[in-house]
């Protein structure tokens, strides 16, 4: 999933990831994801619940 969510942000995409569906194979690896989306890359990638991103979605952006 890494890969997934850093290559549009590679070529300048911002992310919106919904927090519901993030899953790892251990808990440890989902808290250090979480941690990078959140902490690291931030201005980059966002993490929401999707009843937030789809309240805060405009077509006309």
């Amino acid at each position: 999933m890494l890969a997934t969510v850093l290559a549009p942000v590679d070529i300048g995409y911002r992310v919106f990831l919904d927090e519901d569906v993030l899953c790892s194979s251990s808990d440890e690896r989902h808290d250090a994801l979480l941690n990078l989306y959140t902490e690291q890359v931030s201005l980059q990638i966002e993490v929401a619940p999707v009843a937030s991103i789809l309240a805060n979605w405009s077509i006309d952006d």
